[in-house]
């Protein structure tokens, strides 16, 4: 089974195909629910195509890619599912085909030719390294070259001394075949720049806000470091913004998970940016959010804010928004569905289904819901032998053999990886 990439084009799948499609991968093995710690209970109003946007609960008590999740009909078989992560379309940038610079007293202007078709959003000003700049640009378009509408005016663009920067100005999305770029330099002298990149729009996913709350802030060596609790293990994060009074602000900002190498906590960065809120011929700019889409396995983030010399912000508070992943399936028939999660000893399971998951992702769905994360009172803890490495030779795999219930497989766990375990048909031991 393959897990969700973003998917654009209409699905070309009839009713029947889809159908089909399910009904061979149902043909499946007995399971036996009570491996797995929890429960919730999905109450489907028809037969069909049904799709459940997982809520932060389920995720955080599930596997990191969801593997140990099984859906069960009303009679106790196990239906084939998939997985589906949407995720924007990340914007691109293009050079224009031609550009064109103008020095005027009090502005510089830049004229481009775009050649291309493609939906932009904004433009990017290139620099040599080292310029430091704030100025205020304006966008316009046109189709002909002959007149033109404005897109943008007085947007702020910057390049700081201490990392912080805004490069880019953004307007409405649409064609253009011709761009005009304005930069106000009446207050400060001109800067060189090297080029311009068109920033191609991006295609939009479903995001949802969710609670985020300041475990710790520490100040030190001009850094202000948050410890963010996202509430739940497993949630692709969209972006996460924060909350300020200061009136007047640029500051660089990384975002960063801890993660535990040769028994030590280190941090990963997974993104940075800046953050800031300026005032351009009296109009405030305001950017606060940073854009972050990736999954974070464990709970915590953490939030670097490079101050300078410049106070601490006073921060009131962070929010966040996060993807959606939604389960399909197809319903036989309505009634009550059962999904199962939390099982570490389970592997992904391998539905028939990865040569179509591209058309499911498109067909039309009737929206389902999972209800209460339930414990399982029948849960049956792994056996502990199972997770006990055997010494051995350096290559050399030693196995316990560990029967699994209603089966025509036999467990084994392994030296190898800690205990990790594999699957052979009974009565086959491994070499």
């Amino acid at each position: 089974m393959k897990f969700g990439s973003p998917v654009h084009r209409p699905s070309k799948l009839t009713g029947g195909f889809l159908v089909a499609a399910f009904l061979f991968a149902g043909s499946l093995g007995a399971l036996t629910p009570n491996e797995w710690r929890f429960s919730q209970a999905i109450n489907v109003p028809a037969n069909g195509l049904i799709r459940v946007n997982l809520p932060a609960e389920t995720l955080d008590v599930a596997g990191p890619g969801l593997e140990d999740m099984r859906i069960l009909d009303s009679a106790g078989r196990e239906v084939p599912y998939l997985i589906d992560r949407p995720m924007p379309r990340r914007e691109s940038a293009l050079r224009s085909q031609e550009l064109r610079t103008a020095l005027e007293p009090t502005a510089t202007r830049i004229t481009l030719t775009t050649g291309t078709r493609s939906v932009l959003k904004g433009v990017t000003f290139e620099t040599p390294p080292g310029v430091e700049f704030i100025k205020a640009a304006g966008v316009e378009g046109s189709h002909d070259g002959a007149t033109w509408l404005q897109l943008a005016t007085n947007k702020p663009i910057f390049r700081m001394a201490g990392g912080a920067a805004n490069p880019t100005v953004s307007f409405s999305e649409g064609v253009w075949e011709f761009l005009r770029l304005t930069i106000d330099d009446s207050r400060t002298a001109a800067v060189p720049f090297t080029g311009v990149l068109l920033q191609v729009a991006e295609t939009n996913a479903p995001a949802e806000p969710f609670p985020l709350t300041i475990k710790t802030r520490d100040e030190s060596f001009g850094v202000t470091r948050l410890s963010v609790d996202l509430g739940a293990m497993n949630l692709t994060v969209a972006s996460l913004g924060i909350e300020t009074t200061d009136p007047l602000f640029m500051r660089p900002v990384t975002v960063a998970v801890p993660e535990l190498a040769n028994d030590n906590i280190s941090e990963q960065t997974l993104c940075a940016g800046s953050v800031y809120r300026v005032d351009f011929n009296g109009k405030l700019e305001s950017q606060v959010e940073i854009l972050i889409d990736t999954q974070i396995h464990g709970r915590e983030l953490i939030v670097l804010i490079d101050n300078g010399d410049s106070p601490p912000l006073v921060i009131n508070a962070v929010h966040g928004s996060r993807r959606v992943t939604n389960l399909l399936f197809f319903a036989r028939e309505a009634g009550r569905y059962q999904l199962l999660s939390g099982n570490s000893q389970c592997a992904a399971p391998r539905y028939d289904l990865s040569e179509l998951d591209d058309q499911l992702k498109t067909a039309g769905a009737i929206d389902g819901r999972a209800g209460r994360l339930i414990a399982n009172a029948d849960y049956k803890q792994p056996d502990n032998l199972a997770a006990l490495p055997l010494k051995g030779g350096k290559n050399r795999r030693r196995c316990v053999e560990i029967p699994q219930a209603n089966s025509t497989f036999e467990t084994w766990s392994t030296t190898d990886r800690a205990g990790s375990r594999c699957s052979r048909p009974r009565g086959t031991r491994p070499a």
